[in-house]
């Protein structure tokens, strides 16, 4: 009876739901609890605890495909955003996307999809926002801080995602805290199939490290950075429209000859991804941004801008923001021509 006594005073259920139905709850309760003891003190099996039991555990396999499936269909809708022709519309739409993948990582930590869209998404996000804001922005401005705080945040959440999930292979974890020889060992356990996750975190990775210039925590992690993209590069170089070897030539070109820097090994490696994505703008802006201004030659930088200024963003059907974001970033940066040269 004490039992019965903490039920009723500690839960309002008796009011809830009448006498009648309360004693109907406490007798099913008592019920379910012997059988419980039952099986606790040995006196006799459970054919109804072991099903419960199995109901609990298929409960549980249940909500993974769940949001294996919800995953599954966000990544084959991928082309539904990749395809907007309203880039401040997609700006808003996106983020309650990233929302909903966040809460599917919750349910489901593990699984790659999900992991992958999120870097992905992330990562995508900080740089065709977040960095075009910063092109616009008055550096050391309280917007400018905001939105370079954000980008570093939205990157490192694409980072996270991506090395948490890489991270279930055990080599590939104990390798993240070895040299450099030790890592590319590891990377090797990946194949073709991983290829996505693998870009898209080397992607957050180092775009993360680029807005972290002054913190030599974050430039020591470049060489692993890089080697996970020559990964990427070994297995499917053509990857979302040879945007590993534009991300590559980006590594080449940003930094001088003296810290490690190729400036004609870059302008090899842009030529080839013209050739093989003509008609995705984007790699022709980091051309101008970043090969062109490293070796100062303005006349280039004007030239390749202006092309994709007057280009057509519909030339890629599948790619409209991309070439959209990309049209309106050359448009800045021939305005900052001045700043570069």
């Amino acid at each position: 009876m004490r039992f019965v006594g903490f039920v009723a005073r500690g839960f309002p259920l008796k009011e809830a739901l009448g006498d009648r139905s309360f004693r109907s709850f406490l007798k099913v309760s008592f019920f379910f609890l012997n059988v419980v003891l039952d099986v606790v003190y040995m006196k006799k099996k459970s054919p109804l605890l072991l099903c419960l039991l199995v109901c609990m555990a298929s409960a549980c396999s249940l909500k993974n495909a769940a949001t294996s499936t919800m995953s599954s269909i966000a990544w084959d809708g991928q082309p539904v955003l990749e395809q907007s022709q309203d880039p401040e519309l997609s700006r808003k739409n996106i983020l309650p996307m990233l929302t909903m993948l966040e809460v599917f990582a919750h349910e489901n930590p593990t699984h790659k999809t999900t992991a992958t869209l999120l870097a992905k998404s992330y990562g995508q996000y900080a740089f065709g926002f977040f960095e075009e804001d910063l092109l616009q922005l008055k550096k050391e401005s309280a917007a400018y801080e905001l939105s370079q705080e954000r980008a570093k945040r939205f990157y490192e959440k694409g980072k996270q995602y991506g090395l948490a999930t890489l991270s279930q292979k055990k080599s590939f974890r104990k390798a993240l805290k070895l040299p450099l020889s030790d890592f590319e060992h590891a990377l090797q356990s990946f194949g073709k199939k991983d290829v996505p996750l693998l870009f898209w975190t080397s992607f957050c990775w180092a775009s993360n490290v680029n807005l972290n210039r002054d913190d030599p925590f974050a430039i020591a992690a470049l060489p692993k950075v890089t080697a996970m993209l020559d990964r990427v590069l070994q297995l499917d170089a053509n990857y979302y429209f040879s945007s590993a070897l534009a991300f590559r030539a980006v590594l080449h070109a940003s930094k001088p000859q003296l810290l490690g820097g190729n400036a004609e090994e870059a302008k090899k490696i842009f030529e080839t991804t013209f050739k093989q994505e003509p008609y995705y703008l984007m790699h022709k802006v980091l051309y101008a941004q970043y090969y062109a201004v490293q070796i100062q030659d303005k006349a280039l930088y004007q030239q390749i801008l202006n092309e994709v200024v007057f280009a057509d963003d519909q030339a890629l059907a599948s790619q409209v923001l991309a070439n959209k974001l990309a049209k309106r970033r050359a448009a800045i940066l021939l305005q900052k021509v001045d700043q570069f040269f």
